[in-house]
């Protein structure tokens, strides 16, 4: 059960990362769904820290972003 809390918060704090360097670059969720080509729920899913991205997933927000996709697992 600990682990999976802990995953529930980590899955937080990614989407509370994203949601951060999205507002920094002033690219709304639709944006950045379009921008990164994964559907507009699915990113409301991960900015409310509700699904596990993939990687590529995770790479693909990193590029429109324009970060590293690291910053992600450094939470």
């Amino acid at each position: 059960m600990l682990a999976v809390n802990r995953n529930k918060e980590d899955l937080k704090k990614l989407g509370i990362k994203i949601r951060e360097l999205k507002t920094g670059r002033n690219i709304t969720d639709k944006a950045l769904s379009r921008l990164a080509r994964i559907g507009t729920s699915q990113v409301w899913r991960i900015l409310e820290g509700q699904v596990n991205p993939t990687y590529s997933t995770l790479k693909a927000i990193a590029e429109v972003l324009e970060v590293h996709p690291g910053v992600f697992f450094d939470l």
